[in-house]
């Protein structure tokens, strides 16, 4: 395991420059590059190390600078980019003893220091349909969970897998294929996990599959079932009793249904309460001792011994339970948007009117609070905030999203970042970019060093024109960017690069000036079709060079 750092370009410049084929697998590993002193510039973090003064020995090969293709953490607070790229569907889970990132198919791990490289966090081949993870929940590693789905439009699933040894396994497996979890439901319980599973697509139900409640590495599952329930749902209190509340209607009239409670604590006998034809409800559990069912009329509150059923406060046209805040402090608010009246009820009834309030919430940064992105090269700022996670220790991580389109792209590219509240070793990059398009996300690795777009002092600029697929022939000779650079002399560029970062290719150029680097992104931009080139400050690992004329 080691952490996400800067690629050597050793072996390959050696080859080049001996006239050689280059060596197109992977160097050996070499030692992070020291992160620059804390305030150094952009340019002067990617500078390339100076060349060695001694004179080379048959026993001791001159060595190649190392690559500086990286970004180290600006300071910029109170919150710092951990993280950033193309990055769809990306979310974070500060789970205990770890925090956990996804983004679309791509997994891993993250820490006060920034992103780990954990191969086994990202070994993901056994799990089917993953297409976009929607939360990690339980314990890292040997209870830890992805619940994600298939990112269907019709036929959408969501599933569920398990960290098990060094790779994610599918929980429920012994289930109907087409089975779908109720991403709502899904919980850790005990050594294992609960959920209610449920059946149907676009065809509707499908033959052998119905919809039932189902467990995953528990040897004595909880005697819960959803037998006779529509639309059921789950919670658990921490001390291990469960909850589950569904609707029972009648035969083939599904106007005539009634509210079901059921319960149940280990070592005991499932207890079936029936609460009236209040239609549809929300299930909110505290504890064992203390939860509430919250209907369109009324109410129910459970103190641990008898369930009791209660009348809102006055002047709601449609109330309900925004939050349960413990030992008996509830929020209510209104179903009608136009509200803005809100009630803090006690456990000795009495009430609080917070008109144009809201129940609180954990903090919540305000979009003034992001710091600026690292990787736009438009003066873009973060516009959104899509997930939010707090960890034990009461660190913050927070997905943001801004938009970057730069001169001559053909579409925009949403962009996401991961912010965390301390600074990282190294701002790492999404290793999958839109130029191919949304679904290609499929990586060696999800996370990979990137450095800063050129600015005026920058050293080595180069153009990052376009990504490879892994069919891409290794003797393509890139023949749309030789015509425009034959046609444009006044670029400069002799030779086109292909770089290698994270296992994946891509193609690039490098200019003599920074001014030069702009004109060179503008220009491959307009004039070859599907790419969004980028400027790029560093120095890249390159294993094959392919001469303009």
């Amino acid at each position: 395991m080691r952490r996400v750092t800067s690629f050597s370009i050793g072996l390959a410049l050696l080859s080049a420059c001996a006239g050689s084929p280059p060596d197109r697998s992977p160097p050996p590993a070499r030692p992070p590059a020291a992160a620059p002193p804390r305030g150094a510039t952009a340019s002067a973090a990617v500078a390339p190390a100076p060349a060695p003064t001694t004179a080379a020995t048959a026993s001791e090969p001159p060595k190649a600078p190392a690559s500086t293709w990286r970004t180290p953490a600006q300071k910029q607070g109170p919150l710092y980019v951990v993280a950033e790229g193309h990055c769809p569907g990306m979310t974070v889970s500060a789970i205990q003893g770890a925090v956990l990132v996804g983004y679309r198919s791509g997994l891993a791990r993250a820490d006060d220091q920034g992103v780990i490289d954990d191969d086994a966090v990202n070994q993901h081949r056994k799990l089917p349909e993953l297409a976009k993870v929607e939360r990690f929940v339980g314990r890292w590693p040997d209870q830890a969970y992805v619940v994600y789905d298939n990112d269907g439009r019709c036929d959408h699933r969501v599933r569920v897998g398990r960290f098990r040894g060094s790779e994610w396994q599918p929980a429920f497996e012994k289930v109907h294929s087409a089975m779908s979890v109720d991403p709502a439901s899904f919980l850790p319980y005990g050594g294992g996990a609960i959920a209610l599973g449920q059946c149907g697509g676009c065809g509707g139900k499908v033959e052998g599959c119905r919809d039932a409640f189902i467990t995953d590495g528990l040897a004595q599952p909880p005697p819960l079932t959803t037998d006779g329930l529509q639309n059921p749902t789950i919670a658990a209190a921490p001390s291990g009793e469960l909850f589950l509340l569904g609707r029972a209607c009648a035969p083939n009239d599904t106007a005539q249904c009634g509210l079901v409670l059921r319960r149940w604590a280990p070592g005991g006998k499932v207890t079936t309460d029936y609460l009236g034809s209040d239609g549809y409800a929300t299930l909110l559990v505290v504890s064992g001792a203390e939860a509430y069912v919250s209907g369109n009329a009324a109410y129910w509150a459970y103190d641990g011994a008898r369930l009791v059923r209660a009348s809102y406060p006055p002047g709601f046209s449609s109330p309900y339970i925004a939050r349960a805040e413990g030992q008996g402090v509830l929020w209510f608010q209104d179903r009608d948007e136009k509200s803005q009246r809100v009630v803090r009820r006690s456990k000795d009834g009495s009430t609080e009117v917070k008109t144009g309030a809201a129940p609180p919430e954990p903090r919540a940064r305000k979009l003034s609070d992001l710091p600026a992105p690292v990787f736009s090269d438009t003066g873009a700022r973060f516009t959104g905030v899509e997930a939010a996670s707090t960890a034990a220790d009461g660190g913050e991580w927070i997905v943001a999203t801004y938009v970057e389109k730069r001169a001559g792209w053909y579409e925009f590219e949403m962009r996401r970042a991961l912010l965390h509240d301390k600074p990282p070793a190294e701002v790492v990059r999404c290793a999958s970019r839109s130029t191919w398009g949304y679904e290609q996300v499929e990586v060696p690795k999800p996370f990979v060093s990137w450095p800063p777009p050129v600015t005026d002092g920058c050293a080595t600029p180069h153009v990052v024109v376009m990504d490879l697929t892994a069919t891409t022939p290794a003797s393509w000779d890139f023949p749309k960017l030789r015509a425009l650079f034959r046609s444009r002399p006044e670029l400069g560029v002799t030779e086109i690069l292909e770089i290698l970062v994270g296992g994946r290719r891509h193609v690039a150029v490098r200019t003599a000036t920074p001014e030069l680097a702009r004109r060179v992104a503008e220009a491959a931009a307009r004039n070859v079709p599907m790419t969004k080139p980028e400027t790029a400050c560093g120095e890249p690992q390159v294993v094959r060079r392919v001469p303009v004329q």
